[in-house]
């Protein structure tokens, strides 16, 4: 009686097969999320509209990976910027606008400002420093610079280079304290590089200057070699003269592989108004050179740029 009972009610569960319906996903969610990924792997990210294409370059590059974005460039533009605030000594903080290099044009030859002007976009970097030190330190003062991707300081920071202060002064043709500056992977905090100034008294009285970049363990990767002696670079970056040329030297300074230029941005409103307060620098890699040297390179550049460029007479060195 009771079995007789039951057998309708197992009929009218499945009325058509008898077997029970075999669940499917939705289609919407496997647009959503792809097809299925082994365990332990992450799927691929996609752009909404465009399933399959990978993610370019550009989005890696906001995560505040540096070598994602030097590994590239066989090139940087720097352009400084100008705020009418920093001709206040205390407001005073160097910032730069940082490009890649245009392409088809002629790297041995002076660009115009309009050319740095139009390449900036890729980073921008600003010193962090203190009142007492730009009043009593100018041009030799501790700072800190944080490079971000991008227009703004909003952009991640993908680069830190940090300056501490040493006294510029010569003890019986030796320089105990010599200026230097180390890069950062600010995601981490480890050493990438560090650049310090190389004094030799007899070069110096030949009128150059130089500049070793270190890797993280001590090892010297390349050389700045600015070179003063009765050459165009007395009288550059200047109408007369646009290019003002450092030498990016091999660590035994028998081949030069790329170099650091200061060129001049023509006459302008900008120009006569401040002068040498505003660089157009122009860095040219060696071919050779890993990311950690170009993050080193551009730290030296910076360096540079603070003992030679940032006013060169004693009038401007109370805005420095």
């Amino acid at each position: 009686m009771n079995q007789q009972a039951r057998a309708p009610l197992a009929g009218n569960m499945y009325p058509t097969t008898g077997e029970p319906p075999v669940y499917q996903a939705p289609p919407v969610a496997a647009q959503a999320y792809g097809a299925p990924q082994p365990y332990g792997v992450v799927p691929q990210q996609q752009y909404p509209g465009q399933p399959g294409q990978p993610v370019p370059q550009q989005q890696v590059m906001v995560n505040g990976d540096y070598k994602n974005v030097l590994a590239p460039l066989p090139g940087m533009v720097i352009r400084q910027k100008l705020r009418l605030k920093n001709l206040c000594v205390c407001l005073l903080r160097n910032e730069y606008d940082i490009g890649t290099f245009p392409q088809g044009m002629d790297t041995s030859a002076p660009w115009e400002d309009d050319v740095f002007k139009q390449q900036k976009g890729l980073m921008y970097a600003k010193e962090e420093s203190e009142c007492i030190d730009k009043v009593c330190c100018h041009r030799f003062r501790k700072f800190t610079m944080r490079v971000h991707m991008g227009r703004h300081s909003d952009g991640p920071e993908v680069l830190r280079f940090e300056r501490p202060f040493k006294c510029p002064i010569l003890c019986c043709c030796h320089m105990p304290f010599p200026q230097e500056i180390s890069a950062l992977n600010p995601m981490t905090g480890e050493m990438i590089g560090t650049v310090k100034q190389d004094w030799r008294c007899c070069d110096a009285l030949c009128g150059k200057t130089y500049w070793k970049a270190y890797d993280s363990v001590g090892q010297v990767t390349h050389v700045f070699e600015r070179d003063m002696c009765c050459n165009g670079n007395c009288f550059a970056p200047s109408c007369c003269c646009e290019i003002h040329r450092i030498d990016i030297k091999d660590p035994s300074e028998t081949q030069t592989l790329g170099s650091v230029e200061n060129i001049f941005p023509g006459c302008s409103l900008r120009t006569l108004c401040f002068g040498n307060l505003i660089d157009n620098y122009r860095l040219t890699y060696p071919q050779q050179a890993s990311p950690e040297e170009k993050a080193t390179l551009l730290a030296g550049l910076m360096l540079i740029d603070y003992m030679v460029f940032a006013n060169a007479d004693d009038n401007q060195q109370q805005l420095q």
